[in-house]
């Protein structure tokens, strides 16, 4: 208790030291040194040939001319500009992760280079030699697609969740699927289009093929190239494993026998009740699926569901019969007995 009481302390302590700070980045966002400025186009002003002018705060303002070399630095917050960033002579650069929007024009004898950062418009032009574009259209507001990072791996794209790669603008773009592929304006442009990965779900559907809405499920994308494993699954928020997922909970009568696709049938969704079944006409492959599956296909996503075996209670093994019968026999059984003790009965009293 008393570790959690300093632990609030030091907290509150460290927000209130910070308050005069955020409310002064507040007016004045930009910065160059120690010296700080309220709009874009005065920090450029106060700014030397060379100079890097951070942004250590949100803002929302005109943005100004360029006409020497300098670098904007983002500093992963937010600019918003109600006027162009326009760069007529020099060279500039943007860096620092944040999200950018407004108009860019770069004019005379003006060069732009972007590092990195998040911008609402299609900046690929300007982006850095060896900067990579990560397309990531979304429905959220605001949106910026246009994501640039200084560098990015295949196997860090793939982390990231990107299925396709190709070639825009002369620069490496990586698209989540092929619905976001097709959202690229250039999507026409694109040359060197590769798939990377698949994406992949597990299902719990239980015996009778019903798939509650609240039920167990993972998700990952496994790698293209001979498969490599089956990526990466989150089983809860702080435990994550790699390779086809344990088995599901148990279900009384049942054994869980592996992870397997359709063939035929697919999962009805039910917009009503928000659960999902199995329609009548699925069928499961007769092969389970493991850490050494290698799938191909045009889809973007596989589904595989969880099979189950129906064993006799009590044993805990397989149910090879059918249950009328076992009963039939058993009932016949008793009988017997039954028809064998009035018989030895009746001897008894006529003895008697």
């Amino acid at each position: 208790m008393r570790k959690k009481l300093l632990a609030i302390i030091a907290t509150a302590a460290m927000l209130v030291t910070m308050i005069p700070a955020l409310a002064f980045a507040e007016g004045e966002p930009w910065q160059i040194g120690e010296t700080k400025y309220g709009t874009l186009a005065d920090a450029v002003a106060g700014a030397g040939a060379d100079a890097t002018i951070e942004l250590v705060g949100e803002y929302s303002g005109a943005g100004a001319t360029l006409a020497k070399n300098l670098t904007l630095d983002l500093g992963g917050n937010n600019c918003d500009l109600s006027s162009a960033l326009s760069v007529t002579s020099g060279a500039v650069k943007i860096i620092g992760y944040g999200q950018f929007e407004g108009d860019i024009s770069v004019t005379g004898d003006g060069s732009l280079e972007i590092d990195s950062g998040s911008f609402k418009s299609d900046v690929g032009a300007y982006m850095a030699t060896d900067s990579v574009m990560f397309f990531e259209p979304s429905i959220e507001e605001p949106s910026y697609p246009y994501v640039i990072y200084p560098e990015l791996t295949d196997d860090e794209a793939i982390d990231m969740g990107a299925m396709y790669k190709a070639t825009r603008d002369g620069h490496t773009a990586y698209y989540w699927d092929s619905g976001s592929m097709n959202e690229d304006p250039k999507v026409g442009e694109l040359t060197n289009v590769t798939k990377l990965a698949y994406g992949v779900n597990f299902m719990v559907t239980n015996p009778t093929g019903f798939f509650p809405s609240s039920g167990e499920w993972w998700n990952g994308l496994m790698k293209k190239e001979n498969s490599i494993g089956m990526g990466e699954f989150w089983l809860d928020e702080n435990t994550k494993v790699t390779g086809v997922p344990p088995a599901p909970k148990a279900i009384k009568g049942y054994e869980f026998v592996g992870w397997y696709p359709l063939v035929a049938g697919q999962l009805e969704w039910s917009d009503v009740t928000g659960d999902a079944q199995l329609s009548k006409d699925a069928k499961f492959s007769n092969t389970k699926v493991d850490n050494a599956t290698v799938v191909s296909g045009d889809e973007d996503y596989i589904d595989y569901y969880a099979a189950w075996k129906k064993v006799t209670e009590g044993t805990g093994s397989p149910n090879t019969g059918d249950d009328s019968n076992v009963a039939l026999v058993v009932a016949l059984v008793i009988m017997s007995l039954m028809a064998a003790g009035g018989l030895t009965v009746a001897s008894r009293r006529q003895s008697k």
